[in-house]
C-alpha cells in the first residue's frame, strides 16, 4: 500500500509528460469500436470480448461477455442520454466558442481560430462520450437524426445566401446594392463563419480519430532517428544562445584625434 502511494506523484508526472499520446491511444481505441458499434450493432464491450478471445486471453473475453460487472452487462437509457447530451453541448461549445472570440476580428472573414480546435482535447472526448453513449444502446438513429438536422440547416443556410447573393445583383441595377449590403452582409459573416467553425469541427471530430494512426505512420516514415533530430536541435539551441542578440542600440562611431 505505501509503495502505491509512493508511486502516485511518478504517475502524476509521466500523465503530465505523456498524456497527449495516452489520449490518442483512448481515443483511437473509442473511435474504432463506435465505428464498429454503428456498422455491425454490437455494443462495444462485445468487440473488445471477440478480440480478447481471438487473441487467447479468455479472462479477458469472460470478463467482458459472461462475467461482465453490471456496469457492462446492463444497459442504461439515462446513462446514453446524459452522454449523447453531453457530445451535443461539447460539439456546440467548440463552434461557438471560436465564433465568440473572433465576434470582433470584422476585417478577418478567414479567421484562424476554428483550427485550434485540431488536435484539441475536445474533439478527442466526443469520441469517448459516443463510446460511453453506444454501450449503453444502439445510437444510429440518433445520429442520423443529428446528420438530417445538419443537412437541412446547411441546406436552408446555402439556400439564404444564394437568394442574398441573387437580390444584391438585381438591387445592384437600381442603386441599391449599399443598402441590401448593409442588412445581409452582417448576416452572410454570422453564417460563413458559423459553417467554417462546424466544418472545423467536423475535421477536427475525424482527424482525433485516426490521429494516432497517422502519428506513427509519420514515425515510420521518417528520414532522421529521434536521436540524430534531439542533437540536432540541441546544437541548433546552443548556436542560438552563443549568438550576440541585438540592442537595438545605434552605432556610434569613435572619433579619435
Amino acid at each position: 500500500m505505501l509503495g502505491a502511494i509512493k508511486a502516485i506523484p511518478e504517475t502524476i508526472k509521466n500523465w503530465r509528460d505523456n498524456r497527449d499520446l495516452l489520449y490518442q491511444l483512448v481515443t483511437g481505441i473509442s473511435a474504432a469500436l463506435v465505428v464498429i458499434a454503428l456498422a455491425s450493432g454490437k455494443r462495444p464491450s462485445d468487440s473488445l470480448a471477440t478480440v480478447a478471445h481471438w487473441l487467447g486471453v479468455t479472462p479477458v473475453a469472460n470478463w467482458f461477455s459472461t462475467n461482465a460487472p453490471p456496469m457492462l452487462a446492463e444497459s442504461s437509457p439515462t446513462v446514453q442520454s446524459i452522454a449523447l447530451s453531453a457530445v451535443q453541448l461539447l460539439v456546440a461549445g467548440m463552434v461557438i466558442v471560436p465564433l465568440w472570440r473572433s465576434r470582433h476580428d470584422d476585417n478577418q472573414m478567414f479567421g484562424y481560430k476554428p483550427f485550434r480546435l485540431l488536435g484539441s482535447p475536445a474533439a478527442s472526448t466526443t469520441w469517448v462520450l459516443l463510446l460511453v453513449a453506444a454501450q449503453q444502446g444502439d445510437i444510429t438513429s440518433t445520429l442520423q437524426r443529428w446528420e438530417q438536422a445538419a443537412v437541412s440547416v446547411a441546406a436552408w443556410t446555402i439556400g439564404g445566401l444564394l437568394a442574398a447573393a441573387v437580390l444584391y445583383l438585381i438591387t445592384s441595377r437600381y442603386g441599391l446594392d449599399e443598402l441590401v449590403k448593409l442588412v445581409c452582409w452582417p448576416v452572410a459573416v454570422v453564417a460563413y463563419r458559423v459553417g467554417l467553425g462546424v466544418c472545423a469541427t467536423v475535421f477536427a471530430i475525424v482527424l482525433a480519430a485516426v490521429s494516432l494512426p497517422l502519428s506513427v505512420i509519420s514515425w515510420m516514415s521518417g528520414l532522421e532517428s529521434d536521436h540524430s533530430r534531439k542533437a540536432r536541435y540541441q546544437i541548433e539551441r546552443e548556436r542560438a544562445e552563443r549568438t550576440p542578440q541585438p540592442t537595438g542600440a545605434a552605432l556610434v562611431p569613435i572619433r579619435t584625434t
